[in-house]
């Protein structure tokens, strides 16, 4: 690799670890900064979790213990931990919570709705609290438009304001953690 390639390499990675550490408007104490240059993502109907590292271009792979549901859910939350959620067949939503720990599948709190096609983002409430929004599904006859919102601390669930419009296989966002 030429000394110019090289130079070119390092100030890429360079701007772009400054853009990720600028872009993060929350407390690193505790924060898995490793997790910020990762991926990570479920197989359905198989047992494998697999985590993409942008950093050195490699993978871990995991087998675990329950099998993945179609048309599940899962998030990251600003502390590097993984949630699954919901999932199912058409007509056949689970409730159902886990959270990725020690390689495997641990279960959570149920979620108050079933839902399949739904979305999940995290956000830090107060800047210290991590909460997750479940919203929308897809439901046998129609969408749904009902949102409940789980902190992560007291492993709950509670319901908040639904949506205008019903919504699935939608995407959602966090902005300035709102």
């Amino acid at each position: 690799m030429s000394v110019e390639l090289l130079q070119e390499k390092q100030k890429a990675k360079h701007t772009i670890q400054k853009v990720v550490e600028q872009s993060i408007k929350m407390p690193l104490v505790g924060y898995n900064r490793e997790m910020v240059d990762t991926l990570h993502f479920f197989v359905y109907n198989t047992h494998n979790l697999f985590m993409y590292n942008f950093s050195t271009h490699s993978y871990r792979s995991y087998v675990v213990n329950i099998k993945i549901p179609a048309n599940f859910m899962s998030v990251e939350n600003e502390e590097g931990r993984i949630f699954l959620t919901g999932g199912g067949e058409p007509g056949k939503a689970t409730k159902s919570c886990y959270e990725f720990i020690d390689e495997r599948l641990e279960q959570r709190r149920d979620m108050i709705f079933e839902r399949r096609a739904h979305t999940l983002t995290s956000v830090l409430a107060g800047r210290s609290r991590s909460r997750i929004y479940a919203i929308g599904s897809s439901l046998p006859s129609e969408s749904m438009n009902k949102c409940e919102v789980y902190d992560v601390a007291s492993d709950t669930w509670t319901q908040v304001a639904s949506l205008n419009t019903r919504r699935n296989f939608h995407t959602t966002i966090a902005f300035d953690n709102q």
